[in-house]
């Protein structure tokens, strides 16, 4: 799994004194540094002590006020790849003062939707991971902009407070145990970089280029060794 840099992902740029917070009430300052927001009650928010909720990093959170406010960033440094599966988490909850709220996650590549989590904040006064991946892999959006974005989308009046927001990606398998051009031992407990596991079940298996030496175990199983000497 590699890393994709979340530019002010824990809502720290900005320094907001305790118990103040920005807003986006005439859109002429960013209400979040590195982050496009749409709504007016959503930013960043020092917590007071009081207030403060179990889970938070540092000293801001993200907030999110009012139904469908959204905010997103575009990943910088990542363009869409059909192959790779992306991830995308980040603590969510609701303040001490504040019900339960409802709210979506989502991975877009160019204006496409690849990813979606609908969820609920659990009322408990903490913060918990919620996670979304990117599924349905369309090789049309390839090289297109990925963009995330929180969503909230119901409980009128009550806050959401975000923190810790990470991505990553990860090359999909395609269920063959795939060898490089190198020579290699391939037995059981292998694993190549797309995370097909040799197990000793009804394992397919391509050695491709080098001198391998490939052992399935038990099952089924169907072998090429590709080229070279194996």
């Amino acid at each position: 799994m590699s890393i994709i840099i979340v530019n002010n992902s824990g809502f720290e740029t900005q320094k907001v004194k305790d118990g103040k917070y920005t807003t986006n009430y005439d859109g002429k300052y960013p209400a979040i540094t590195d982050w496009a927001v749409s709504g007016v009650n959503v930013g960043v928010y020092d917590p007071k002590a009081e207030d403060a909720i179990g889970g938070i990093q540092g000293e801001n959170v993200g907030y999110l006020e009012d139904n469908w406010t959204t905010i997103s960033q575009v990943l910088s440094g990542y363009k869409y790849n059909a192959d790779e599966q992306i991830t995308f988490s980040i603590d969510i909850g609701d303040p001490n003062y504040a019900t339960a709220s409802n709210y979506r996650l989502e991975i877009l590549a160019g204006n496409t939707v690849v990813g979606t989590l609908n969820g609920t904040t659990d009322g408990t006064d903490a913060l918990s991971t919620a996670t979304v991946i990117s599924s349905s892999p369309k090789v049309a959006l390839n090289d297109l902009a990925v963009t995330i974005r929180i969503t909230k989308t119901s409980g009128a009046g009550q806050e959401i407070h975000i923190d810790n927001a990470q991505a990553s990606y990860a090359l999909l398998s395609n269920g063959i145990v795939e060898g490089t051009n190198a020579g290699q031992s391939m037995g059981i407990g292998f694993v190549d970089t797309d995370g097909d596991i040799i197990d000793g079940t009804d394992d397919s298996i391509q050695g491709n280029g080098g001198n391998d030496t490939i052992d399935a175990g038990a099952g089924d199983d169907t072998v090429d060794g590709g080229t070279g000497n194996d």
